[in-house]
């Protein structure tokens, strides 16, 4: 998601202060940049948001206004043969953590 509508940024900014939810997506974002050349971004602020510790260890987080993340390489050989549809899958899987954290904030 790379533009989070008001509701959900109030609940992705709550999340990401929390805990356990916040612990979660350091975690999913790990997974997602050990799985390959993956980057996760969503800056957007170049400060942190009123009413937030912009000293937590998570702060640089809540420069976000969206999540995402997305393979960074060189175009595939695969792209112009028909095994394009299982590398691009395979890509999806390996970044579905993150995407699943949020899903699981917005859903809430």
């Amino acid at each position: 998601m790379h533009m989070l509508d008001k509701e959900q940024l109030a609940a992705f900014r709550d999340a990401i202060v929390d805990a356990k939810q916040g612990t979660a997506l350091m975690a999913a974002i790990d997974k997602v940049k050990k799985a390959g050349p993956y980057a996760v971004g969503g800056a957007a602020r170049k400060t942190v948001p009123r009413g937030f510790d912009k000293e937590h260890p998570r702060a640089e987080l809540l420069l976000y206004e969206g999540l995402h993340s997305a393979w960074e390489g060189p175009w595939p050989a695969e792209a112009a043969t028909a095994k394009c549809p299982d590398w691009c899958a395979a890509h999806f899987r390996a970044q579905w953590p993150v995407g699943k954290w949020l899903l699981g904030v917005l859903e809430s």
